[in-house]
């Protein structure tokens, strides 16, 4: 068809498709592509940044919630130490006042042990400086913890720690039964500045068959607390170790 007999919007449209061509022929198709890859470069910078940021922060807290373990654990074995010991110490009472009974001779070991042999119907509370899982990171802030080996560590302490606390009230119920006959032998008294002395009446308790038949149960349960209590503390400095491993490595 000659161009005499196309239509003004047929050669409008010619018109405007050639002056593309022209523009896509003039193009600097490879300035055009390094600006999109620039472009494109930024985009994935502004990410890998915000993650990094991200990574950098998780990896402050998680740091800082080491270290807040890392205190919080040492503060709890210490006094799980204390009343560690406190077991112990009335065990070795029973021990001893059990051997007094049965041969007089041997009483003076008993009472050289002094106030401390008042202590056989205590069940000592533990007063954690962290609140469960440890407060210990467990809980809500278990998530921050990134290393699988501490995750477990936590979770077998904290399983430690609420099976003692539970074994406490069922020791301590029994306590309470026995005490009916252990106490009335417990003579306590006032001394100076509004202290208290006791001594155990062993004479009077050694004609008390029923009392004298609880000394080895007794003895025996405060043993086995003891124990649950041994458990805790050796949970314990296992997450110490594991978390002061992670404090070095990052040092």
């Amino acid at each position: 068809m000659d161009a005499r007999h196309y239509s003004p919007l047929h050669r409008l449209s010619r018109a405007i498709l050639a002056r593309g061509s022209e523009k896509l022929r003039g193009t600097d198709w490879w300035a055009v592509f390094v600006e999109i890859a620039i472009v494109v470069l930024g985009i994935l910078i502004a990410f890998q940044l915000d993650s990094w940021g991200e990574r950098r922060e998780q990896r402050r807290a998680e740091r800082l919630l080491w270290q807040r373990l890392a205190e919080e654990t040492r503060n709890d074995i210490a006094v799980l130490d204390n009343v560690l010991g406190q077991h112990l110490e009335s065990a070795e009472n029973y021990r001893l006042l059990a051997d007094a009974v049965a041969n007089p001779g041997r009483q003076v070991d008993f009472d050289g042990r002094g106030r401390a042999t008042c202590n056989l119907l205590r069940l000592p509370a533990v007063q954690r400086q962290s609140s469960g899982a440890i407060g210990q990171a467990a809980g809500s802030r278990l998530e921050l913890i990134s290393d699988p080996e501490l995750r477990k560590l936590l979770r077998q302490a904290d399983a430690n720690r609420i099976f003692s606390d539970r074994q406490l009230d069922f020791f301590r119920a029994n306590f309470l039964r026995y005490g009916d006959n252990i106490e009335p032998h417990m003579l306590w008294r006032f001394i100076d500045n509004g202290r208290t002395a006791c001594r155990v009446n062993v004479d009077a308790l050694r004609a008390d068959s029923k009392a004298v038949a609880l000394l080895p149960k007794l003895y025996r349960d405060q043993r086995q607390f003891a124990r649950y209590r041994a458990y805790e503390v050796q949970s314990l400095r296992a997450v110490e170790k594991r978390v002061l491993e992670l404090i070095n490595s990052q040092s």
